[in-house]
């Protein structure tokens, strides 16, 4: 494709007083999209003309097509400097749009993440945070045992049974504010997808799980024990910042996982989940447009 520079020079011309006049902004844009277009695949074919082309003139007849660096410098000179600087500022105004910028939460703490604090506080603002549930009593503890829970022997065997040189019983029956907490993420109704996703999958897993969280005398909520497993079958494994970095890490890693992972099958599944959902959440963030018909049928 070879083009003519009084050609391209037209199409600069008429987009740069279209943009400044702002009589027509739609047409100015559409030439200048067109411009781009023509200097784009004209620098690729490195075949810019000189001179204009005659009616009916072949590609012999234009001159000698340019290389790559010609065309670009030729390019480059039949923008108007005010075009330019309207297309760089167009150009960072779209990227600017486009690019998210760092999260508050995460701005000059991006390693946060990896910390036992940091998870309590995510388990606190998550998807998920009326899931929390507060020991009380000996009770509490002897009826989480009893679902075959491994939370509490993992205290007494990698914390000497104590946390901040008080008992689990001790927390448990401290008055005014609860000291220990757990979130079940191994409901009865998920564990039949354990069993379906290790048979269907040779490679993948689906995990059930329960952490133990100890409110410090700080005032941070910290996880103690994540108990984990992917067979409906199998006991659960209780890992501890005791179990090493790494596997502490990737546990903790799974485990907030699950929060989305039970919220959609199992507390979404339901009537409530369907009604409420979708209404809350446009509710929350003030959005009436996120509103769509499909929204409202059955999962």
């Amino acid at each position: 494709m070879i083009l003519a520079l009084d050609d391209l020079r037209s199409h600069a011309t008429d987009a740069a007083s279209g943009l400044a006049a702002d009589e027509d902004e739609e047409a100015a844009l559409a030439e200048l999209h067109l411009l781009i277009k023509l200097l784009k695949e004209a620098i690729r074919a490195g075949a810019l003309a000189p001179e204009p082309l005659a009616p009916g003139a072949g590609a012999s007849s234009a001159g000698t097509p340019m290389t790559w660096a010609e065309g670009s410098a030729v390019a480059g000179e039949l923008l108007p400097s005010d075009l330019v600087t309207q297309i760089v500022e167009f150009l960072r105004s779209l990227i600017k749009t486009l690019t998210w910028p760092v999260p508050v939460v995460e701005a000059g703490r991006e390693g946060a993440w990896k910390t036992d604090r940091e998870f309590g506080r995510q388990i606190l603002a998550g998807q998920n945070p009326v899931g929390i549930v507060a020991i009380t009593s000996k009770d509490d503890i002897s009826a989480l045992e009893a679902k075959g829970s491994t939370l509490f022997k993992a205290v007494r065997d990698d914390y000497g049974g104590q946390l901040e040189g008080k008992s689990l019983e001790e927390l448990a029956a401290a008055p005014g504010q609860p000291r220990l907490f757990y979130v079940d993420y191994a409901p009865d109704a998920l564990l039949p997808y354990l069993a379906r996703v290790r048979d269907a999958y040779q490679d993948r897993a689906l995990h059930a799980g329960r952490v133990l969280l100890h409110l410090s005398d700080a005032g941070d909520l910290l996880p103690v024990v994540i108990e984990l497993k992917s067979d409906p079958d199998e006991l659960f494994i209780a890992y501890t910042p005791k179990s090493g970095e790494a596997l502490w890490l990737l546990a903790k890693t799974v485990f907030s996982s699950l929060g989305a992972c039970v919220d959609l099958t199992i507390l979404n599944a339901g009537v409530p989940g369907q009604i409420l959902d979708d209404g809350s959440a446009r509710a929350r963030r003030g959005v009436i447009c996120l509103a769509k018909p499909k929204a409202s049928l059955p999962r």
